[in-house]
């Protein structure tokens, strides 16, 4: 069911794909060479249906860009499978039209690839012919990597013959120049290969080293696909030395870091050495597990020279659990698949062993047969002792080149030490200058805040001393009103000794006096007491619009903690009048008994 909705989707993707409304013959490239580097090594049926489809555009189109993309495409599907006949037929059709369009940087790429393919099968002599013609492009397009990208692929030649020394003339001549204009992913891979040859040379303390060396820039650039490969890669340098426990835990990091990523091959070869990791350590029963399910994979995939080195592993395995027939039985299909895929140095590998092998079981036919087979491959890889070993004069100049690298990796630490102390110090400086401009900032809220609160307290001041103005003037008033009362009687005694026009006289002077005495005090007691308490009035009026102007009068007494007979005093009348009135006012305010006047009216305008 699975595979029939896969089916469907892929035929939804490509019908849209194709659709020249939607997409160009160009965007529907892409697709498909992407769709094609994923499933390599993951899903054969997937692969072919892709290069099908990849070769259907190579029939319509007449573009030459595109067509040489089609043919770099297939060209490197079939040499990832070891179908070295057919890639260089799709490469060498790529070289011409990248010829006719006269681009040639996509030559030189193509010169590469094919140099790659030959040094599979053992054509040395084109090889280098075809490095040649590539690094003879780049040197005349003055492209410095490229020529030390077309390097690498001697590199490889010279570590496949066992030539060590050149192998690392080849990567410190390239790792200077990668130090040079600071190529962190280009320092970090030629760290991993130095890595690699070092642990060819079995000096697994050096390999180690680079291979930290390595990891350290991976980890700079966070690059995952790098860490994993170091991951891996020191696992097996820790299988040489024996350390199965510490490899086992190498290889299920990078595992980890691999199932994020997706990379099914790289998967595989971790699940491989893995599977080994196992079997050295007696634990089986996962080591075949992990071992069957790369051969598994890789048959599906049709990917030879994987199948090849998983063949030798499981001979490994059965070697350790001492089961001959199958050791034998993996060892010859692994020798076998060596061959088909021109794999010299795992063939070698695997022919001595067989050899061994027969040896044992006093076969002396056919373990000379091996031998010399082995003999035939080693010799054309100048694979023996003596070719391991590096010249007293190679291994002054490799010192002398470590040196200069290990020079010019501790000015680079050293720069980048500097870059980080002088952002630090820049960092610092402005923190400072920030945290100055803060306490400016806050020293100055401080003096404007202590500045509010002193003029508040002024204000204060001002308010209690007004406060206390207006209660004595307003007794003053009080006392003022008695002097004139006391006038007024006095008059009215006198008024029984005139006559008639004396007795009127004297009655409109006591008028006047009534009059502009409750006139005066009202009009002085209320300026001072509206200065003082600011919206008394207002906030009472809102509350109880009805009061009049003696309720009004009497409340702000009130609110002045006046006494009923302060009141009686100021008002002219009897304190039982000032009771009733108070009583009144406490209705009109709806105030229950329990509810003191006082209090109530100082939590409408707090004094």
């Amino acid at each position: 069911m699975r595979r029939v909705i896969l089916s469907i989707q892929i035929g939804v993707v490509l019908f849209i794909i194709q659709s020249n409304a939607l997409y160009s013959q160009d965007d529907s490239l892409l697709f498909f060479r992407s769709q094609l580097r994923q499933n390599r090594g993951v899903d054969s049926n997937k692969v072919e249906y892709y290069k099908g489809k990849i070769l259907s555009i190579a029939k319509t189109s007449k573009n030459e860009k595109t067509l040489f993309y089609v043919n770099t495409s297939l060209g490197n599907t079939n040499r990832y499978e070891g179908n070295y006949d057919k890639a260089l037929g799709f490469y060498f059709k790529a070289l011409e039209y990248s010829k006719a369009s006269n681009s040639q940087m996509d030559v030189a790429s193509i010169y590469d690839n094919l140099a790659r393919i030959y040094l599979n099968i053992g054509e040395i002599g084109l090889m280098f012919e075809s490095i040649n013609k590539s690094l003879v492009i780049n040197n005349e397009k003055d492209n410095e990597l490229g020529v030390n990208l077309t390097k690498q692929i001697l590199l490889s030649y010279y570590r496949n013959i066992g030539n060590y020394s050149e192998v690392l003339r080849i990567a410190f001549t390239s790792l200077q120049y990668y130090l040079s204009i600071n190529d962190s992913l280009q320092i970090a891979n030629t760290y991993n290969s130095i890595g690699v040859t070092y642990k060819n040379l079995e000096n697994y303390e050096k390999s180690l080293s680079y291979y930290n060396l390595s990891d350290a820039y991976y980890k700079h650039l966070l690059d995952k696909r790098g860490v994993s490969t170091i991951l891996n890669n020191k696992g097996t340098v820790l299988l040489n030395l024996k350390k199965y426990q510490d490899a086992l835990a190498n290889f299920q990091k990078s595992i980890e870091i691999e199932k994020g990523l997706g990379r099914v091959e790289e998967l595989l070869t971790r699940y491989n050495n893995m599977g080994l990791a196992y079997a050295y350590l007696g634990n089986f029963k996962p080591a075949l597990y992990y071992l069957n399910l790369c051969k598994v994979k890789y048959e599906k995939s049709g990917n030879l020279l994987k199948l090849a080195n998983t063949f030798e592993s499981l001979a490994r395995f059965y070697d350790l659990k001492g089961v001959d027939d199958s050791l034998e039985y993996y060892l010859v299909k692994s020798y076998k698949l060596c061959g088909i895929v021109n794999s010299k140095s795992l063939k070698a590998k695997v022919a001595f062993r067989l050899s061994e092998l027969y040896r044992s079981k006093n076969d002396l036919a056919k373990a000379y047969d091996y031998l010399k087979k082995y003999k035939e491959v080693d010799d054309s890889l100048y694979h023996s002792k003596s070719f391991f070993q590096i010249t007293e004069e190679e291994y002054r100049y490799l010192q002398t080149k470590d040196y200069e690298i290990q020079k010019v990796e501790k000015h680079n630490i050293l720069q980048r030490y500097v870059i980080i102390i002088g952002f630090l110090t820049i960092l610092i400086l402005v923190f400072w200058i920030l945290l100055l401009i803060q306490r400016g900032k806050v020293k100055a809220n401080e003096s404007i805040k202590k500045s509010l609160e002193k003029t508040i307290d002024i204000q204060n001041d001002e308010l209690i001393v007004q406060g206390k103005e207006l209660v004595t003037k307003t007794l003053q008033l009080g006392n003022d009103s008695s002097e004139v009362k006391y006038a007024i009687q006095q008059l009215k005694t006198l008024q029984s000794e005139f006559g008639v026009q004396g007795k009127h006289k004297i009655q409109q002077l006591i008028l006047d006096l009534e009059h502009n005495q409750n006139k005066d005090i009202w009009s002085e007691f209320e300026l001072r007491f509206s200065k003082v308490n600011k919206n008394f009035y207002d906030i009472l009026l809102s509350l109880f619009p009805t009061l009049t102007i003696s309720e009004r009068r009497l409340a702000a007494l009130i609110f002045l903690n006046f006494s009923t007979k302060e009141i009686s005093t100021i008002t002219k009348q009897t304190p039982r009048s000032v009771l009733v009135a108070k009583s009144r006012l406490r209705k009109k305010m709806n105030l229950p008994p329990s509810k003191d006047i006082s209090n109530y009216l100082n939590e409408l305008l707090p004094s």
